[in-house]
Formats: structure tokens, C-alpha cells, sequence
């Protein structure tokens, strides 16, 4: 007796996200000055920077409209440095 298999093309989607236009990582290093801006494939991102004696760093989401991109940072505006004595 001979067995006969058929295989059929069945597509289906696992909720897998077309990457981003942006993916990706972009670095600035010039003199004294670094930054970093990583945008990953779920539509979040890292940033940081370093210029001499300040360091700052966010995350978050991002969104693309037309041909802006729209940045959505975790931190509270203005609530990120504390003051510890001033002047």
C-alpha cells in the first residue's frame, strides 16, 4: 500500500510586526559630545546623551505619521534632575 502526503501552503500570521522604517541605532560622537538613539521593532526607544559634565537618557515609544517621527518619552517633563542646593 502506498501512502500518499500532500502538503498545503497555509499562511498564517503570529502577530509578527513589519519592522519599523526606523529601526535601528544612530550615534553622534563628536569631540566631547556622544549620543545614541536606538529604535527597535516594537515601536520603543532608548536615547542618551553626554556632553561634558551633563548626561541625560530616555525611553519610550515612538510613532510615524506622514514623514514625522513622533517621540513619546516615560519621564514626567521637568521632573527628571533634582535640585540639590542652589545658589
Amino acid at each position: 500500500m502506498k501512502t500518499i502526503i500532500l502538503f498545503f501552503g497555509i499562511s498564517i500570521n503570529f502577530g509578527v510586526m513589519a519592522p519599523s522604517p526606523v529601526m535601528d541605532n544612530y550615534q553622534f560622537h563628536r569631540q566631547e559630545m556622544v549620543a545614541d538613539f536606538y529604535f527597535s521593532a516594537n515601536s520603543k526607544f532608548n536615547f542618551f546623551y553626554s556632553y561634558g559634565t551633563v548626561d541625560r537618557s530616555a525611553a519610550g515609544s515612538f510613532s510615524i505619521s506622514g514623514d514625522a517621527l513622533h517621540l513619546t518619552s516615560n519621564k514626567e517633563a521637568g521632573k527628571d534632575l533634582a535640585i540639590k542646593s542652589q545658589s
